[in-house]
C-alpha cells in the first residue's frame, strides 16, 4: 500500500495530478465540447463573441488534449469563473450534462445575431461620430484607425464562428434553424451596404498638399479616409471585409437572402469594389439562385428547411474561388460517444 509520500514523489512539473479512476473523454469530443461551451457561456454576455471568449482557456483545451491541464480540482482557475467552467464542461462529463443544457440552440441563435447587431451598431456609431466632429489631420489617423480595428476584430470574429459552426454541424452537433441563420446573414449585408454608403472623406486634404499631388494620388488619399475605401475598395484579399464570413452560410440561409445579395452587388460594384471582391460576391449569388431552384425538391417533406446533411456538397462546390489581384491593406496598421454535444 502505498503512502502519501510516495504518491508526492512520483509528481513532476510537467505530469498533473490525475486520478486513476477518472476516464478521459475522447480528444475529438473534449474539443467538440469547448467549441460548443464558448457558443453556450458566451451567450450571456451582450457582446462578445463565441471566438472571444476565454481564447487563451480554449487554445490551451485544444493543444492539449492528450495531456489537459488536470483532472478534477485542477481544473478550477483561480479568479477566472468563466475559464473554469469552459475547462469543467469540456473534461468532465458531469459538468459537461449540466453546463450544455443551459442555453438552447434557438435562443443562443438570436442571442448571437443581436450582439451581432450590436457590435455594428457601437462600430458604425463611432464612424458617425466622428464624420460630425472631424478631428484635426494631426489626430484623424489614430481615430480612424482605432475604428477600422474595431470593424477588423468584428468580421475576423464572425468568420471565426461561422468556421467553427460549420464543424460543429457537419458532425450533426448542434444545428440551428434557417431561419436565425437567415437573420444573422441579413446583419452582415446590412452592414457591408452601410460600409459601402459610407463613402465621402471624413477630412479632405489640405490646399497645400493637394497642389502637390496628382489627381490619382489625391483620390488615392482619400480613399483612406472614407469607411467605404480603407474597408471595401483597399480589401485585402486574404482577410476581405465581412465576405469570408457569408461565404460560410449554407446555401439556403444565403436563399432567403437573395434579394438583400442582389441589390448590395449592384451596390459594390458602384462602389468601385475590387474585381476579386465582386467575383466572389457573385459566386455567393449564384450560390443562392442555386438553392432557390432546388427549393420546391428540398422543401417536398413539408419543413423547406435544412435536413440530415443536405445541401452540403453543393455549398462545397459552389465556394467561389479567390481573384487574382492581391490588394494591400488601406491603414498602416463535444459530447460523449453516442450522444449529441447539444445534450439532448
Amino acid at each position: 500500500m502505498s503512502t502519501p509520500i510516495d504518491q508526492f514523489g512520483q509528481l513532476t512539473l510537467e505530469s498533473p495530478l490525475q486520478s486513476s479512476e477518472t476516464a478521459m473523454a475522447p480528444p475529438e469530443d473534449i474539443r467538440a465540447r469547448a467549441v460548443l461551451l464558448q457558443d453556450i457561456l458566451s451567450s450571456f454576455d451582450i457582446t462578445e463573441l463565441p471566438s472571444e471568449f476565454q481564447p487563451n482557456i480554449f487554445n490551451n483545451i485544444k493543444y492539449n488534449l492528450e495531456v489537459p491541464s488536470g483532472i478534477g480540482w485542477s481544473h478550477t482557475i483561480s479568479g477566472n469563473l468563466p475559464g473554469t467552467l469552459l475547462q469543467w464542461g469540456a473534461y468532465d462529463d458531469k459538468a459537461w450534462e449540466w453546463l450544455s443544457q443551459l442555453q438552447t440552440p434557438e435562443l443562443r441563435a438570436r442571442l448571437y445575431y443581436e450582439k451581432v447587431q450590436r457590435r455594428f451598431d457601437a462600430c458604425f456609431d463611432a464612424y458617425d461620430l466622428l464624420l460630425e466632429t472631424p478631428p484635426t489631420s494631426a489626430t484623424l489617423k489614430d481615430s480612424l484607425q482605432r475604428i477600422v480595428a474595431d470593424f477588423v476584430k468584428l468580421s475576423s470574429g464572425l468568420s471565426k464562428d461561422r468556421e467553427r459552426r460549420q464543424e460543429l454541424e457537419a458532425q450533426e452537433l448542434d444545428v440551428q434553424p434557417i431561419p436565425f441563420e437567415a437573420r444573422t446573414v441579413e446583419k452582415i449585408l446590412q452592414a457591408m451596404r452601410k460600409a459601402c454608403e459610407r463613402a465621402q472623406p471624413i477630412i479632405a486634404p489640405s490646399p497645400d498638399s493637394s497642389r502637390r499631388s496628382t489627381r490619382r494620388t489625391a483620390s488615392s488619399s482619400l480613399d483612406n479616409y472614407s469607411l467605404c475605401g480603407i474597408l471595401i475598395r483597399q480589401a485585402d484579399e486574404d482577410e476581405p471585409f465581412l465576405l469570408h464570413a457569408v461565404e460560410q452560410f449554407s446555401a439556403p440561409a444565403l436563399r432567403q437572402c437573395l434579394e438583400s445579395l442582389t441589390s448590395l452587388d449592384a451596390l459594390l460594384r458602384s462602389a468601385k469594389a475590387p474585381e476579386f471582391y465582386i467575383a466572389r460576391f457573385e459566386a455567393l449569388k449564384h450560390k443562392a439562385t442555386q438553392e432557390v431552384q432546388r427549393a420546391p425538391a428540398v422543401g417536398a417533406s413539408g419543413s423547406g428547411g435544412r435536413g440530415r446533411g443536405s445541401g452540403r456538397k453543393a455549398d462545397t462546390d459552389l465556394d467561389p474561388q479567390p481573384g487574382q489581384k492581391r490588394h494591400s491593406q488601406a491603414l498602416d496598421t463535444a459530447p460523449k460517444r453516442g450522444k449529441r454535444a447539444s445534450g439532448r
